[in-house]
């Protein structure tokens, strides 16, 4: 396999723009002026600086995605965004690991191969799907306030990587045979949108837990709508 050759010896690969021979970086458009080949290793290390790394914005996305529910999300809204990874970054991101995970589950011996609960697979999928109806769901809950769809869309893209994240956890949890700790993501997953709400949008707590309420019954209901309902149609 070849590789194609500058413009000229003294030429950006990307752009062109001419280099001189102490420059690092092209001027132009910002590339490594002294580019090679990189080694599989070399390959593997951009990608975890890349997606794991991030200068610590992935861990310091994921102490506040699991510690302080919400905070990311108003941290995003209120301008605050160098310092986090983008929401569809982390939704795209936890959305894959959660299904190589489930990928990666043992079968039930009591579930055959080829039915509907054996296809679950297209559970992150189908949930993506029915986000954008979740966001206007939290559009009505909110409509007295002056917040755009794209704000709740917002807010329920974190909140469904945040589900990615516990139900991945889950799963590892059960197959290292820690029992005592599988309630754990359970409770997370169910309380965690209630200190959400409360934290990105105010109010009495009264109120809160009531959308919280109609929140957790409509992201059931848009749930079955998009994921249990489309499993009858799989073949068995």
């Amino acid at each position: 396999m070849t590789t194609a050759s500058p413009q000229c010896p003294n030429a950006c690969p990307n752009c062109g723009h001419r280099l001189a021979a102490w420059d690092k970086f092209c001027a132009q458009c910002g590339q490594a002026a002294h580019l090679h080949q990189p080694s599989f290793w070399e390959f593997v290390h951009e990608f975890i600086n890349h997606y794991v790394a991030l200068e610590g914005k992935l861990w310091h996305s994921l102490r506040l995605l699991l510690l302080r529910p919400g905070q990311l999300t108003l941290d995003y809204l209120q301008g605050r965004r160098a310092r986090h990874v983008m929401p569809l970054h982390l939704l795209l991101s936890f959305g894959l690991l959660c299904l190589v995970s489930i990928k990666l589950r043992p079968a039930s011996p009591h579930v055959e191969p080829g039915s509907g609960w054996a296809n679950l697979g297209i559970l992150p999928y189908a949930v993506v799907l029915a986000l954008p109806v979740l966001a206007g769901v939290m559009q009505r809950l909110y409509s007295r306030r002056s917040c755009r769809y794209g704000e709740h869309m917002v807010f329920v893209v974190h909140q469904q990587a945040l589900v990615y994240l516990l139900v991945t956890l889950g799963i590892w949890i059960e197959r290292a045979g820690l029992e005592w700790l599988e309630p754990v993501p359970l409770l997370m997953i169910a309380l965690a949108p209630l200190l959400a709400l409360q934290r990105v949008y105010g109010g009495r707590w009264w109120a809160t837990l009531l959308r919280f309420l109609i929140y957790q019954a409509s992201y059931l209901l848009i749930g079955f709508c998009f994921v249990l309902m489309p499993l009858a149609f799989l073949p068995r």
